[in-house]
């Protein structure tokens, strides 16, 4: 089987930030506020454009 790099990349990213997202049950720390802000800003981004892409979508079909 014959992997990407983006798919390998990909991996080594998720395995990281669930790693910084456990590390809140030894303490509080960097690596966990900075997984928290990412995970929230990626969810802020993603809904945004959905609901960009679902208003386009309605006024183009109303237009029609």
């Amino acid at each position: 089987m014959d992997l990407s790099f983006d798919v390998i990349l990909g991996a080594w990213i998720a395995t990281g930030l669930t790693l910084f997202i456990l590390s809140f049950l030894y303490e509080d720390n960097p690596l966990f506020k900075l997984a928290e802000h990412l995970y929230v800003g990626v969810s802020l981004g993603y809904l945004a454009i959905a609901i960009a892409a679902g208003f386009f979508f309605f006024a183009r079909t109303v237009d029609q």
